[in-house]
């Protein structure tokens, strides 16, 4: 979304930046994951001068900004592939005079850096397919992270099935609302960077929720469910489940209401696979909220 003139202006004024709920709860998530896994004054890091963040698609840097003006990162790399973005990024650097903490980019996923470059990919605002892909193609920069902190709009499932697979662990996550919609905030750490106690503390709370899961008959669609909403999230009730899983159900109804409507033969089993997805959102908040 393009910035209009009079709100750069204002950010030029000011020299502080301050972050919608989305991008504040990656803030938080940032800052809890690089001072809780590793004792030190140089968390999770292996540069002498502490946390190199690279922000993959930033758009405007706000998110990196904010953190190098809260003393929460030592250094950034914020970047973009295409021109408008990429701009907006240089006009905020220039307007914060931040051009010796932050540097900007132009390119495709990691491939602007180089690896052992960054500490922390961040990766916010896109479909979990096009950060699989990212990775992928970014491989020997990713196998050198420490740290993944993720805001996937979509291909929940997938993703965390990969990082799985690659041996990435989920060590933190929350939920953030704006502008209506809430939006899933993971953090995915290798368990080399891991306390022992946090990963233990980790291990019992999606217990709890698997647990729950081995009730549920039709397992492959409470998957696809679980995903979206994040085995931490559950385990802590986050305050904002309620809202999310009466989302889901509300737009689920809509979704069954229109297939009695069709005349379309496969529309009787995508109903009945609609009416099935209700009941395991329904039985989840119900589990959560009795």
């Amino acid at each position: 979304m393009e910035e209009t003139e009079d709100s750069m202006d204002l950010l030029r004024k000011n020299e502080q930046v301050n972050l919608g709920p989305r991008l504040q709860g990656l803030a938080g998530l940032i800052q809890r994951t690089v001072s809780q896994y590793q004792p030190g004054t140089v968390a999770l890091t292996g540069h002498k001068n502490g946390v190199v963040l690279a922000d993959i698609g930033s758009d405007h840097a706000y998110l990196p900004v904010f953190l190098l003006q809260h003393n929460l990162i030592k250094h950034a790399l914020a970047t973009d592939a295409h021109e408008g973005p990429f701009q907006n990024i240089l006009r905020t650097i220039a307007f914060t005079n931040l051009n010796e903490c932050i540097e900007a980019r132009k390119g495709d996923g990691l491939a602007v850096l180089n690896p052992g470059e960054a500490d922390v990919l961040v990766m916010a605002g896109m479909g979990g397919g096009t950060i699989v892909k990212i990775i992928r193609d970014g491989a020997s920069v990713a196998g050198q992270a420490r740290c993944l902190i993720l805001q996937p709009q979509n291909g929940f499932e997938s993703l965390c099935r990969f990082l799985q697979s690659t041996g990435w662990i989920l060590s933190d996550e929350g939920l953030a609302e704006e502008g209506g919609e809430i939006y899933r905030l993971m953090s995915w750490l290798r368990e080399e960077d891991m306390d022992w106690q946090a990963k233990n503390a980790i291990d019992t709370q999606v217990q709890t929720v698997t647990s729950h899961m081995r009730t549920i008959k039709n397992q492959a669609q409470f998957d696809r469910q679980f995903a979206k909403v994040g085995p931490l999230n559950i385990a802590r009730h986050d305050k904002l489940l309620q809202p999310l899983i009466r989302t889901e159900i509300a737009r689920l109804t809509r979704v069954g209401a229109g297939l009695v409507l069709s005349n379309r033969t496969e529309a009787e089993a995508k109903k009945q696979e609609v009416a099935v997805e209700i009941q395991i959102w329904e039985g989840l908040l119900k589990w959560l909220f009795p």
